[in-house]
């Protein structure tokens, strides 16, 4: 969806430098075709396993995105009560609802029961307790799954890896096990399945089949004493950032892996993609303020920081970079380290990336940045976090203003103690 005509780089039927002329820069860009095909792609790979497909809402939370992923059927993982709330304001049903993640507070709990989500994802024996107390407190019955933790290390960035006995996530297999069989004796709990969840841009079907391993073993050990439904295998499956040297699995050959391990158990089969689906619907615009020269290196200083996309600086992550542009193939290369104007070291897009030769006021664009880009966002060094827009075919919508210094000033107050 997008593709260069007549040297000028287009989303879907829009051309980019008419968003750039109307919305000015930094500015996030998403293709709503290129998230239908991923949804689409995703959920028909899985579809003879019966699987739910459940958008990871912490990759992309704005309600345009989501909205557009409810039409088409999907379910959804959150982690907040800020998630559900988004949720639930565009009339999401708390049935198609998965609420996972370490911290849950009360507040959230008690919101989550309420708007009768499909199951809470435990991970602690004191969450189970608590989830049922509150659960016999409001006179209502929650259904819950148990995070297991495989120890299987999913081969990916320390920082985006979940799955080994070194991470925050899960409880180990043994602990898992004894707990489940506690929830017998628990008056407003009712166990569903287990979950698990080994890490993010997973570039190897290997590691996931373990971990499924792991959880349909769990499971069978189960059997005669608690009925297990189901199981969730969560996401983290790789996509392409532009960076050739990156294996990127294979979705059908996978789901079709999954078959034999499944065929004997009658398990309703959860998938929480997050990144498969909304990485590759988005790009990063941003003007070229200036050349800067040193001995070694040709810095383009762009207008978006870090602070609008963090994953180089968090994960150093890999993104292509292009321009708006296509320049005439007998222009000059020049090689540049692409850097915003943040002040850190780390404020940096790419090295060393190879691009015809740049000029001032040229527009930068950073693809693959629908996923954990815009939700990452913060407002570092005072800045404003930038616009959002969607684009369906020719037609094109402002999904998030851009943030004025205001916005951020009536969060703060002077006061004279």
């Amino acid at each position: 969806m997008y593709h260069y005509k007549d040297n000028s780089l287009f989303c879907e039927d829009t051309e980019i430098s008419d968003l750039v002329n109307t919305y000015g820069t930094p500015l996030y860009v998403y293709s709503k075709n290129i998230l239908k095909d991923n949804y689409a792609r995703i959920s028909n790979a899985f579809s003879h396993l019966g699987a739910k497909v459940c958008f990871s809402v912490k990759s992309n939370s704005n309600i345009s995105i989501l909205n557009i992923l409810y039409k088409e059927g999907a379910y959804f993982d959150i982690v907040s009560g800020g998630e559900l709330f988004r949720l639930l304001n565009i009339g999401v049903k708390g049935d198609r609802i998965i609420f996972s993640g370490v911290g849950k507070t009360e507040s959230e709990i008690r919101k989550g029961i309420k708007a009768n989500i499909l199951y809470f994802n435990i991970e602690s024996e004191d969450e189970l307790n608590l989830i049922n107390k509150i659960a016999i407190d409001l006179n209502m019955h929650v259904n819950i799954t148990i995070r297991v933790n495989p120890n299987v290390d999913a081969g990916t960035h320390k920082h985006i890896t979940t799955g080994t006995q070194e991470n925050k996530f899960g409880l180990s297999v043994g602990q898992a096990y004894n707990i489940a069989l506690k929830t017998a004796d628990l008056y407003g709990i009712t166990l569903d399945g287990f979950h698990c969840h080994i890490g993010s841009q997973i570039t190897s079907t290997t590691p996931y089949l373990k971990a499924v391993k792991n959880l349909i073993r769990l499971s069978n050990k189960l059997k005669n004493k608690i009925p297990i439904k189901s199981i969730n295998i969560g996401g983290g499956f790789g996509v392409p950032y532009g960076n050739e040297n990156t294996p990127i699995p294979d979705i059908s050959e996978f789901s079709n892996q999954l078959e034999p391990l499944l065929l004997n158990n009658d398990l309703q089969l959860f998938i929480e993609p997050g990144r498969y689906i909304s990485a590759t619907s988005g790009i990063l615009l941003s003007e070229l303020l200036y050349i800067k020269k040193s001995r070694n290196k040709n810095f383009a200083i762009i207008d978006a920081g870090m602070n609008d996309l963090m994953r180089p600086a968090l994960y150093n992550s890999f993104h292509k970079i292009t321009t708006v542009s296509k320049k005439i193939d007998s222009e000059e290369i020049c090689i540049y380290d692409i850097v915003g104007p943040v002040c850190e070291s780390s404020d940096c897009f790419g090295k060393n990336r190879k691009l015809k030769k740049l000029t001032k006021g040229d527009y930068i664009v950073i693809m693959n940045a629908g996923a954990y880009c815009a939700s990452l966002s913060n407002n570092y060094n005072s800045r404003l976090k930038p616009a959002e827009v969607l684009v369906s075919r020719n037609n094109h919508a402002l999904i998030r203003k851009k943030e004025t210094i205001d916005d951020i000033l009536s969060m703060e107050r002077i006061v004279d103690l």
